[in-house]
């Protein structure tokens, strides 16, 4: 039996490589992410692997004051309590088709747990809806936000569910589905809910546009990098859609020469790195309004280097990325870390107090600097 769930899928990414590459046990993960949502790693479920930049989240999210948000296959809430903790006067609506694990004890629990992060009182509703395989259960035009969270490939009633979430959401809704995407000769399985593909993206935008869903805002490029996950965000308005594919076509053979740096030969050679990034600059804001997360993509190809100890691929990125976004802390931290991996101390360091300059709560910049200091002192004696 198909389950519209989303946490548990944390053993089957694993598993199966839906975001391990990036994420789940892998050194660097969410290290940024607990300065900017002022929560534990642990406790930030895959919030952090999302948007690592809590205003950028924000921004993508665009979730106001007095909205009306439902995550299918929401388990015991871990992703609702997370991301409650950014809001005021929101109805939240957990949704999942078990009652068992989606139980009015677990959620509240959850929901609770996450109570000591929050900057101002609790000022958010929640309801519980069980639902089938067919339908949500949610009562019909009534959300401004739909998230299905690494849940739509564990469908079985995928057509069926799209055409029920078209029904709930108000005219302006939003459905945003946050999943891995299988490639032509890549083809991605989850078992844990029963065998299920990870759909191709194009598959899933036409499955979506038949229910009269449409494209409208996505996180990163279609491209196996350094993971499989995207995040895209369905809207019915199909004038709105063909204006984001209109600007998504003007930029696309540019976005589409950084898909040369996922060649090692390529990222390793100073010179051709600064020859693609050159032709990449000058359209970086074009860039940056249809692939909102542009920068973290880059950010994690490169740590897949890093992660290699292919250190001069990535230094050669990160690089071009702080020259990309000279505005964020994490271009000038995450380039810092992979100088401090080369064992260019004095260049990490430069980049730390860079970092540290725009962002100065970035204690994991500092500590890093700390450590450096420490054996610059050890060197010395």
């Amino acid at each position: 039996m198909g389950k519209h769930s989303g946490k548990n899928n944390l053993k089957c990414i694993i598993v199966f490589t839906l975001l391990s590459n990036l994420l789940f046990g892998q050194k660097y993960q969410g290290e940024l992410s607990e300065i900017e949502y002022n929560i534990p790693v642990k406790k930030l479920d895959h919030l952090y692997q999302i948007i690592e930049t809590k205003n950028k989240f924000l921004d993508f999210m665009a979730i106001k004051k007095g909205a009306v948000v439902a995550e299918i296959g929401s388990e015991d809430g871990v992703f609702i309590g997370t991301i409650a903790t950014l809001y005021d006067s929101v109805i939240f609506y957990a949704q999942d088709i078990d009652p068992k694990v989606l139980s009015e004890k677990n959620f509240n629990k959850t929901i609770k747990s996450y109570y000591q992060y929050r900057k101002t009182p609790e000022t958010n509703s929640y309801k519980i809806v069980i639902g089938t395989e067919n339908e949500s259960k949610l009562p019909n035009n009534t959300f401004d936000k739909i998230f299905l969270m690494t849940a739509l490939h564990d469908f079985d009633k995928k057509n069926e569910m799209l055409s029920d979430i078209y029904k709930k959401l108000k005219p302006t809704g939003q459905l945003i589905i946050e999943d891995g995407f299988s490639y032509s000769n890549d083809t991605l399985t989850c078992k844990e809910f029963g065998c299920h593909k990870y759909m191709i993206m194009d598959t899933l935008v036409k499955m979506c546009e038949m229910n009269n869903l449409y494209l409208t805002k996505m996180r990163n490029p279609n491209f196996h990098a350094s993971h499989y996950a995207n995040i895209l965000v369905f809207e019915k308005s199909k004038t709105k859609s063909e204006q984001f594919f209109k600007k998504k076509k003007a930029i696309d053979n540019i976005v589409n020469q950084s898909f040369l740096l996922n060649e090692n030969k390529i990222a390793s050679d100073s010179t051709k790195v600064k020859a693609i990034s050159a032709s990449i600059l000058p359209e970086i804001p074009k860039i940056s309004a249809v692939y909102e997360e542009y920068d973290v993509w880059l950010k994690e190809l490169a740590l897949k280097y890093l992660r290699n100890s292919m250190n001069q691929s990535a230094i050669n990125i990160l690089k071009a990325n702080v020259s990309f976004y000279p505005n964020l802390y994490q271009t000038y931290y995450w380039l810092g870390v992979a100088y401090q991996e080369n064992k260019q101390y004095e260049l990490a360091l430069n980049y730390f107090k860079l970092s540290l300059s725009i962002n100065p709560n970035n204690y994991i910049a500092l500590n890093r600097i700390k450590t450096i200091e420490k054996l610059n002192k050890k060197t010395t004696r």
